[in-house]
């Protein structure tokens, strides 16, 4: 009885070390790439992935953050200085443009009244 005992803590331990093996494998098995988020609106923004806050973004720049490539589709929130979300995408991975093996990027395009504005400011 004794030797049936040890057998099954020695079993468990082996199944215990397959597992921490095998989740490290995943683990390591999924690619992180650098995702460029390019801000054309016209307006500075506060960007946001599905879960956390990323950083400010002037117009015309960009800012950066690592994900995992298992993602597959990243959400892409900005808000305005005022706190209002003025873009709200799920992009999949088919949309973001390839810079090169590990970075890829989305772009928030420029909104319609921004445009609007700096053609009436322009024509003044």
């Amino acid at each position: 009885m004794n030797y049936k005992r040890i057998n099954t803590m020695i079993y468990l331990g082996l199944m215990l070390i397959i597992l921490v093996i095998f989740n490290g494998c995943i683990y390591r098995g999924t690619p992180e790439i650098t995702l460029l988020i390019e801000n054309q609106s016209g307006e500075i923004l506060t960007i946001y992935d599905e879960y956390s806050l990323i950083g400010n973004v002037n117009s015309n720049e960009t800012i950066q953050y690592l994900s995992s490539l298992a993602t597959g589709k990243w959400l892409i929130n900005a808000k305005n200085a005022q706190g209002e979300i003025v873009f709200s995408k799920k992009f999949a991975f088919e949309e973001l443009q390839k810079i090169d093996d590990r970075t890829y990027k989305a772009i928030i395009p420029p909104f319609p009244n921004n445009s609007i504005n700096s053609e009436n400011t322009t024509s003044n």
